[in-house]
């Protein structure tokens, strides 16, 4: 009488549903050091199990990476470095060919200039690392979004 109205799917089966999606995602090769990086890391975070199951979704990335000095001293030497790093990704529905999203993400990471030339190298790959990861999961983030609203969309169509 006074219950909540039936619903045809609920926020578990979203969720499981998304899982699912997001598990028969393949990520396209990516070239570079980062671009290897950012698969890896893309592989771990759609399918953490590594499951076996069929890829219905081909993901494609295209990398891009910027180096800025900046924060001068008065003697003119940089004392801070920034790595800005953009990836332009569209999922493929493999069993069509067609484009079912498209978007760019985009990460900023800040490191020390140091006056020891070492210290400087691994500070600079740590922000490559920190990008790295802030890209992948913005981007997983946006596919789960996308599968959701498919999901939801799905759930809402009475035929």
């Amino acid at each position: 009488m006074y219950g909540a109205p039936e619903k045809h799917e609920t926020e578990a089966d979203t969720a499981e549903a998304v899982t699912s999606d997001l598990s028969s995602i393949r990520v396209g090769l990516i070239p570079g050091r980062n671009g290897q990086r950012l698969r890896n890391q893309l592989e771990f975070l759609l399918d953490p199990n590594a499951s076996p199951s069929a890829r219905r979704y081909t993901l494609n990335v295209k990398l891009s990476d910027r180096e800025d000095s900046l924060a001068l001293e008065r003697s003119g030497f940089a004392t801070r470095g920034n790595v800005e790093m953009t990836a332009t990704f569209s999922l493929i529905d493999d069993a069509t060919g067609s484009t079912t999203l498209t978007s760019t993400s985009r990460a900023v990471s800040g490191f020390n200039l140091l006056t020891n030339d070492f210290s400087t190298m691994v500070a600079r790959g740590d922000a490559f690392t920190r990008v790295v990861d802030q890209l992948a999961y913005e981007i997983r983030n946006r596919l789960a979004a996308h599968f959701t609203a498919q999901a939801r969309a799905a759930s809402a169509d009475p035929s």
